[in-house]
């Protein structure tokens, strides 16, 4: 082929255009939707498990912190900020009305007037 050739063919290459079925467009719409919408939910799925870690880190790091400086006999605080420690009360065995096996009857009581 001669130089001459080849620059026809090029011309006549260059000029010609083809329509294509509208089917052919559609899919091609649909596949190229799909890929953006696959690409996005990657990507907030990837920030949504980075975001979960996180929070999970930090809840974890602030629960370790406060329980190990916790006094579990440390109550409550008072005005001034100083802690009130909760102590030990003694055993009052010869009073019926604090004895663990009358607490039955003491909510029947209760409950036949209407507490």
């Amino acid at each position: 082929m001669s130089e001459n050739d080849m620059k026809k063919i090029k011309e006549v290459a260059s000029g010609h255009t083809m329509t294509p079925h509208p089917d052919v467009w559609k899919k091609l719409n649909t596949k190229l939707r799909s890929k953006r919408v696959k690409r996005r939910m990657f990507v907030y799925r990837n920030i949504s498990i980075a975001a979960i870690l996180i929070s999970v880190l930090s809840v974890t790091v602030v629960f370790t912190l406060y329980l190990g400086k916790h006094d579990p006999k440390v109550f409550s605080s008072n005005e001034q900020y100083r802690p009130v420690i909760l102590e030990e009360l003694e055993d009052i065995s010869d009073e019926p009305l604090y004895d663990v096996k009358y607490i039955d009857q003491l909510n029947d009581a209760y409950a036949k007037i209407g507490f």
